[in-house]
């Protein structure tokens, strides 16, 4: 229900997730601002941190906007600030430091708001992106498709949220702690291993596993319970794992399927899959 008659000057949102109606925003004389963890027009939508992260942004800000009636994410801007994006940062520790930076600018775009209102610029209107929320098929990884560092940005924007997802064995497989990409000097047969192809460490007990353009390491993961790389080692590859070779042949290999290595499922199975969790879950 709307307020009564400027009853208050100004309302306020953040994560709102929801379209307001003219009766609302019409209702205070300095209309609805919205504190927006992006630097618009991009990232519009409920998911900005999550895309900031996803997509390698070296930049990021905050934006103190006027909401506009049934639109996300268009109105004027009041304030903003601009601040970089920390190396491998995570979409919990962006999120975390852009609420301070917001909190502080919401209250100097409050303490002289009929002048930021004045003041306040349209946004471009070339740039904009959308940031919709992400979905479970994104969790999953593509081995033949994603390069180190796009598995790795996957990792650091789903993790805490969603795990990374694979198949071995038939059954889906979730990556909990994933090492940064790193050029690991492995022998030549290694590195033309096929996209999913394993290889483990055993000085730095980390489980190496095969992107589309090198290697990135697995610490931890969940196979019906929480395992260490080399608990995972120990219980599923000693028994294939042959010294200086991966546990899936070369990419030319016409014998890569009989050794056991992470599966991309297709995108129908990945759905399939999605479903069925969905269709888990209590209520």
């Amino acid at each position: 229900m709307p307020p009564t008659h400027h009853s208050f000057h100004v309302g306020v949102v953040v994560s709102f997730g929801r379209l307001l109606p003219e009766s609302l925003t019409a209702a205070f004389p300095y209309g609805i601002v919205n504190v927006h963890p992006s630097l618009l027009p991009r990232w519009r939508g409920p998911a900005p941190i999550t895309h900031t992260v996803l997509s390698g942004d070296k930049e990021t800000g905050i934006c103190i906007m006027h909401i506009r009636p049934h639109k996300y994410d268009v109105g004027p801007i009041l304030l903003r600030q601009r601040v970089p994006v920390h190396h491998r940062c995570t979409t919990r520790e962006l999120a975390t430091s852009l609420a301070h930076l917001g909190a502080d600018l919401l209250v100097r775009a409050l303490r002289d708001l009929p002048e930021n209102v004045q003041c306040s610029i349209p946004q471009d209107k070339e740039g904009g992106t959308h940031a919709p929320k992400p979905s479970m098929t994104l969790a999953w990884v593509r081995w033949s498709q994603h390069t180190c560092e796009q598995v790795d940005r996957l990792h650091r924007a789903l993790h805490e949220r969603m795990p990374l997802r694979t198949l071995w064995k038939g059954q889906t497989l979730k990556i909990l702690d994933l090492e940064p990409p790193v050029n690991i000097p492995l022998g030549q047969d290694v590195n033309h291993s096929a996209p999913g192809s394993l290889y483990y460490d055993k000085a730095t007990r980390i489980l190496y596993v095969r992107c589309k353009d090198g290697w990135v390491g697995v610490r931890s993961l969940l196979f019906k319970k929480r395992l260490s790389a080399e608990d995972f080692y120990n219980g599923y590859l000693h028994v294939h794992f042959q010294r200086g070779r991966s546990l899936c042949a070369s990419a030319s290999s016409t014998k890569s399927s009989e050794m056991p290595c992470f599966v991309s499922p297709s995108d129908d199975v990945i759905a399939q899959l999605v479903k069925a969790k969905r269709g888990t879950r209590p209520g």
